[in-house]
């Protein structure tokens, strides 16, 4: 795509791919999983920091500088994944994965990148954050039993853990590029300072 055209951008905390085939492979061993959930394809399981929309060529670039500027201020996290849940908000459809570690200063990162870009005059809606995963969509057929069994094992189940070094800075693919990959990693955004607390 050329740098001129605009683009819709997010920012995410990408897990590592055994990271997220050791939960695939607990959440698809349990009995009725082929039928009743439908997996979010593993590229696409990660931790929203924000959405920014359509994004031009001049805007794009102040969003990856304050963006860096921010991130950078971070220090890397401890993370894992521990225990499940679904169906939590009305509405919601989904099951996730809960996040366990270094969760304080999650949410203080997840705080923190919206508030920054709002500056440039992005709005984005700092109500999302969830230190959560989405790891699939309930289907027509799914029933009581089968989420009570899947839940049953995101319950005793605690993921390999990993250190999060970086925010990758995404690019959404258009319809027209649908036979692609969903998303690009325009750049990885090191956390490589010392911040540990949730900022003010």
């Amino acid at each position: 795509m050329p740098d001129h055209v605009s683009m819709r951008m997010s920012a995410a905390l990408v897990p590592p791919v055994p990271v997220v085939e050791d939960l695939s492979a607990v959440v698809l061993s349990v009995r009725g999983s082929d039928r009743q959930l439908e997996p979010v394809p593993a590229e696409l399981v990660m931790l929203p920091l924000g959405n920014f929309g359509n994004v031009g060529l001049a805007d794009r670039m102040a969003l990856e500088a304050t963006l860096k500027d921010e991130v950078s201020r971070w220090a890397p996290l401890e993370l894992r994944f521990r225990g499940g849940c679904a169906l939590v908000d009305p509405g919601d459809d989904s099951v996730w994965a809960e996040l366990d570690g270094d969760l304080e200063q999650l949410c203080g990162l997840g705080s923190a990148v919206p508030r920054s870009v709002q500056r440039l005059g992005f709005l984005i809606d700092r109500r999302s954050f969830r230190t959560r995963i989405r790891i699939g969509r309930i289907t027509p057929e799914t029933g009581v039993e089968y989420l009570e069994r899947l839940l049953a094992r995101l319950e005793g189940y605690v993921g390999p853990a990993w250190t999060a070094h970086h925010v990758s800075l995404l690019r959404h693919r258009s319809r027209e590029e649908a036979e692609l990959p969903q998303l690009d990693v325009l750049h990885e955004l090191r956390l490589a300072g010392q911040v540990r607390a949730l900022s003010s």
